[in-house]
């Protein structure tokens, strides 16, 4: 029940957000920084997502702390560009300033959604990953519960391979 509320809030704050965006890059005088910063964003969106898809046919997964790297710099990028987004709002006239409202109530909205996930995710799983050895092989070790665990093949440093084994309690 409790994520799929916070499912239901995010896809509400993100159609908020894009509206925001589009004002922004509509009306604001600071488009050229927002639209470098949402560049960014997509770009960083396309190699973990496509990357992922490819990585995904030849039976290859990304490693976790890499996907807490993607996150983390997605994040970054994309309070990068709600701040430049309020920035170039807050200078429009008082008849737009629904825009403003808008973006205050998606901020909000998406911050208590981000922190749900985050939550949901250090309860059931975790962000980093480790190397060890399982019958004498080298694989990566997920800690995917409280008492579970999962083994992969290890790949190399950025990705891994299919599920070796798995560990309940």
């Amino acid at each position: 029940m409790f994520p799929t509320i916070l499912l239901v809030l995010f896809a509400a704050s993100c159609a908020v957000t894009a509206v925001v965006f589009l004002a922004a890059l509509r009306w604001g005088e600071g488009r050229r920084k927002l639209v470098v910063l949402l560049a960014a964003l997509l770009a960083v969106a396309l190699v973990w997502l496509g990357g992922g898809a490819i990585l995904e046919r030849f039976g290859l997964y990304w490693r976790r702390g890499l996907v807490t790297v993607f996150l983390l710099s997605g994040a970054g990028l994309f309070l990068g560009c709600f701040s430049c987004a309020l920035r170039n709002l807050l200078e429009l006239p008082r008849e737009k300033g629904i825009y403003v409202t808008a973006g205050v109530l998606s901020a909000l909205l998406l911050s208590v959604c981000i922190a749900g996930f985050g939550f949901l995710r250090m309860l059931f799983g975790g962000f980093t990953d480790h190397v060890g050895e399982y019958q004498g092989q080298k694989v990566v070790v997920e800690y995917s519960g409280i008492f579970h665990e999962d083994g992969y093949r290890y790949v190399n440093w950025f990705v891994h391979g299919e599920k070796v084994y798995e560990w309940d309690d």
